[in-house]
């Protein structure tokens, strides 16, 4: 059976990974770009490598193991060395309190003791969360601001949950779906377990991992084994257009028309609606809705102390009720091994949320400034600036909103229908964001596609 893969981020080399896994397949990935890996690449900063987008992915998804394993890559993962995260408000850093489910409470301390909260706001938060309790009642719907907020109450939700749940998806969590944004809490507040790491035999993995060498290290691997097991890989190679025929799918490119018995898209939504238009118009109507968010990511290696940081601090949140572009701040050094260097200190600095596109108006310098400004008041110390690099990611993070999971439902079963079952999706926009989805996403699609489940 000949298939294509169209995209080459880690969702497009996943399912050409696991369709790969059974010689019955011809494999051809289509990239558009010259280099693949999508939001996943490194380039240095001060002479250090380092992460332009993602950092890490988290190992509790067994079917990113799949793909270690078969590299024989395990030797070369690495864990933070720091995870715990401080929030700025009010003129101050505070400790999130250890013990919290995605920083939901589990106990009354998390919330009599919780310095992010005004002394007043402690007494009604916790009055608040007992009489949810000993009401029993559970919310409904599927936006996780409204959930939150009647288990929690208003100041909890927004100061604590908000920049640390919705800071991973450039959003406000009010807005955004329960279901895929926080199952965990979710399974929380039912009485249920959460489960938060992958467990390999004989050992428990830390929450989250990389390589030594980096993401990119993943992304050159796979792309070696998927040459090796004659899989043709096509990068600056755009796909401009799908043809249904009776036999299969015709995959139109710059440098060809070629026919395919089955088409893997793993592109991003607005991509993907673009390209099933003239098959399935219903569906790509929905996947354009999908609305997305742009980030900036400004990396820089400055002169500072940041001694009064507690070493186990591997980053700082900035709720959205504090008036600053930085959303968030990643402390080098603190969270990864390979992150330091003798000059400075290593600093990743977010800016950016849904609907707030201000940062992407200003100019690299401009932008650096401010944010630097914001840092050494955030940090509460002075910096100077050695050396730094700025990547935009414009309408990359996908805004998952109430009941996202049901109109994915839909969107597949209709083109499905629409396609002859001939076309499968992939990719983070599906299920939720990080890379294991991506990956999770992209072997479900590939065992469709071999006709595997249904």
């Amino acid at each position: 059976m000949k298939v294509a893969v169209v995209g080459g981020g880690i969702s497009g080399l996943a399912a050409a990974f696991f369709l790969t896994q059974t010689k019955e397949h011809q494999v051809t990935l289509y990239e558009k770009d010259n280099r693949l890996g999508g939001k996943i690449r490194a380039s240095e900063v001060g002479g250090i490598l380092i992460e332009e987008g993602p950092d890490a992915f988290v190992t509790r998804s067994p079917e990113i193991f799949e793909i270690i394993e078969a590299l024989g890559v395990e030797d070369q993962l690495i864990h933070p060395l720091a995870n715990r995260a401080l929030i700025y408000r009010k003129k101050a850093l505070h400790h999130l309190p250890t013990g919290l489910t995605l920083g939901f409470p589990t106990a009354n301390k998390h919330i009599l003791a919780n310095k992010i909260l005004t002394p007043t706001e402690r007494i009604v938060t916790f009055a608040k969360w007992r009489s949810a309790q000993a009401r029993n009642q559970r919310a409904r719907g599927d936006d996780l601001g409204n959930i939150l907020e009647h288990y929690i109450g208003r100041s909890y939700t927004n100061n604590v949950l908000d920049p640390l749940i919705g800071g991973i998806n450039a959003a406000s969590i009010h807005g955004a779906s329960a279901q895929i944004t926080a199952p965990q809490v979710l399974d929380l507040l039912q009485g249920l377990q959460s489960v938060s790491q992958k467990e390999q035999p004989g050992k428990l993995l830390p929450p989250f991992a990389s390589f030594t060498l980096g993401l990119d290290f993943l992304i050159k691997s796979l792309s070696q084994y998927l040459k090796s097991t004659g899989t043709i890989v096509l990068t600056d190679t755009p796909v401009s257009g799908l043809r249904t025929t009776d036999h299969g799918v015709e995959v139109v490119s710059r440098e060809s028309h070629d026919s395919f018995d089955k088409v893997i898209l793993a592109t991003p939504s607005y991509f993907t609606s673009t390209l099933l238009q003239s098959i399935a118009p219903e569906p790509a109507a929905l996947l354009r809705s999908i609305r997305r968010a742009s980030v900036t990511m400004t990396t820089v290696l400055a002169s500072g102390d940041l001694s009064h940081i507690d070493p186990q601090v591997s980053g700082v949140l900035v709720p959205r009720t504090q008036p600053y572009f930085t959303t968030a701040i990643t402390i080098g050094p603190n969270k990864w091994p390979t992150w330091r260097s003798e000059e400075g200190v290593v600093l990743r600095i977010s800016s950016g949320r849904l609907e707030e596109r201000a940062h992407l108006g200003l100019d690299p310098e401009t932008l650096l400034r401010l944010l630097m400004g914001e840092v050494q008041e955030i940090l509460g110390t002075h910096m100077k600036v050695i050396d730094h690099r700025v990547t935009s990611w414009e309408e990359s993070f996908v805004r998952f909103s109430p009941y996202h999971r049901q109109m994915v439902s839909k969107v597949r079963n209709k083109l499905a229908q629409e396609s002859d079952s001939k076309i499968e999706l992939a990719g983070s926009y599906l299920l939720g964001s990080g890379i294991p989805t991506c990956v999770k996403t992209a072997k479900l699609a590939a065992a469709k596609i071999s006709n595997q489940i249904t």
